[in-house]
């Protein structure tokens, strides 16, 4: 799949050691696609975000039009990541350092998140769910930090030299700029690996299960 600045989506498929391009696009968003995500256990659906502000959900056996669209964010939709474990989760991050998840189960007219976080200070640049942990999550932004979460936590909030912090906040990676990138090992849980417009980093947080 591939999204451009003319909000369309084309859907690629292998022929041989070529490709062949869809013909007719997948079309719903009315500015540029910024990212597209596959459901972890349906593979004829995926979803979409925009600078639009939605979120789109589509499913090639019903045609090029989206079967569903959140109100996600009033600002740019930058990324998207799918819970492979509870494939009901999506989370996205936005051009405001907001980030929020949302439960497919409960699509309607005026769809509410389940979570919503501006921790952040500038647009978020990757999220990504661990696939070793369901509740956790990796957050990354302009604002040269990386966060890591864990919505299982109760929500609470604790004041530390005059600043709340969010129950759910486990770990704030810094000393990178430009973070383009974050991702967990697959293999290695609780291990992860960030890019940078210089160079990348792997950590492991110390209070991470695993």
């Amino acid at each position: 799949m591939t999204g451009d600045c003319n909000a369309i989506i084309y859907l690629w498929e292998p022929l041989g050691a070529d490709w062949n391009v869809d013909k007719i696009p997948f079309t719903g968003h009315t500015a540029s696609v910024e990212d597209l995500a596959w459901s972890p256990t349906e593979g004829d659906v995926f979803s979409s975000c925009s600078v639009d502000g939605t979120i789109k959900l589509w499913d090639t056996r019903k045609g090029k039009k989206n079967v569903a669209s959140i109100n996600a964010h009033s600002t740019d939709v930058n990324v998207l990541s799918w819970n492979s474990k509870r494939a009901f989760l999506l989370l996205s991050g936005a051009d405001d350092g907001c980030f929020r998840v949302w439960d497919l189960r409960k699509l309607g007219a005026e769809t509410k998140h389940q979570f919503s976080f501006t921790w952040h200070n500038g647009a978020i640049t990757s999220v990504e769910w661990n696939p070793n942990d369901d509740s956790e999550l990796a957050v990354s932004s302009s604002d040269n930090s990386i966060t890591i979460w864990d919505l299982s936590l109760t929500t609470e909030k604790t004041k530390v030299d005059g600043m709340e912090i969010p129950s759910q906040l486990l770990f704030v990676h810094q000393g990178q700029e430009n973070i383009k990138e974050v991702h967990w090992h697959k293999q290695i849980p609780g291990l992860l690996i960030s890019t940078d417009a210089n160079c990348f980093n792997v950590f492991k947080p110390s209070n991470l299960n695993g």
